[in-house]
């Protein structure tokens, strides 16, 4: 708004977005900059002159339509590097950028955003362009190894798995080996630097562990913000039966010995400094 008190905006620069989205919270959209709510209520009652303003480059907001173009993804991540914008509520922010990937659907070869927000250590978000020597995790497969990526601290785009697999081509052809995609690892635990084989275990009850079981279960019941109690089908296959629970022998002083790993698929192990696809 001017000194005069006329609200003014550049299309190419701003957002146009319903009152009806920005109703739930405008402050959750400032950093898209959207046009402002006054004038997005006037232009409700003209869908024409909405399209004669995206024709002249003004993008359109729509959670719920399939989009073309990756306009979406790159404002976001101007958005998160920008020290002039703040991102007031970060889990709203996160989102909007997995519904962007959800309604992406890239129309020609090289569509892909060339910077990607992604998750490091602790959940922090970062804008990253990879390469070969920093490379981006695609979350295309399984919880637990895209648990094992966090545990490792891998910076892992902010995508859910299903567009992630859908779009697994796309990566691939776009960014070569700077994408590395989950389902090409495995989780592999190893003890003194050797897979663990469980057949050289041994049960618990037999070595006095009895308790450990009932901790066991606790933590896959309610261990982590995914999990979800007692009645999954995870959960009941845990329990059934809990006697042939079976530790290693050289477990003694676990947590000593013990490395978590994320092995990819094949011969070749990599230590908990670094994970590596299969080639």
């Amino acid at each position: 708004m001017n000194s005069s008190g006329i609200c003014t905006f550049k299309p190419k620069e701003s957002w146009y977005i319903s009152p009806q989205v920005l109703s739930a919270g405008r402050h959750q959209y400032d950093h898209l900059r959207p046009i402002p709510i006054t004038i997005a209520h006037y232009l409700e009652q003209y869908p024409e002159l909405i399209k004669m303003l995206n024709n002249l480059g003004m993008p359109l907001y729509d959670p719920d339509s399939e989009d073309g173009s990756p306009r979406l993804l790159d404002d976001l991540a101007n958005a998160l590097e920008s020290p002039e914008l703040e991102i007031t509520n970060k889990d709203v922010f996160v989102g909007q950028v997995r519904t962007a990937w959800s309604n992406f659907s890239p129309r020609e070869e090289g569509e892909l955003p060339e910077r990607l927000i992604v998750q490091l250590q602790g959940g922090q978000l970062a804008v990253i362009k990879p390469s070969e020597k920093s490379p981006v995790y695609l979350p295309d497969a399984t919880r637990t190894i895209h648990e094992g990526l966090a545990l490792h601290q891998k910076p892992v785009l902010v995508i859910d798995t299903f567009p992630a697999r859908r779009l697994r081509d796309r990566f691939r052809e776009q960014f070569g080996r700077a994408i590395l995609f989950a389902s090409e690892l495995d989780v592999v635990p190893l003890v003194s630097e050797n897979p663990w084989v469980s057949e050289n275990g041994k049960q618990f009850s037999d070595d006095g562990l009895d308790w450990l079981i009932p901790v066991i279960l606790a933590i896959i019941a309610f261990g982590t913000e995914q999990s979800k109690g007692t009645e999954t089908k995870t959960f009941k296959e845990a329990t059934e039966p809990p006697r042939d629970c079976r530790r290693l022998h050289s477990l003694r002083g676990w947590g000593h010995e013990t490395k978590n790993q994320i092995l990819p698929r094949g011969s070749r192990a990599v230590r908990s400094d670094g994970i590596r696809a299969r080639a």
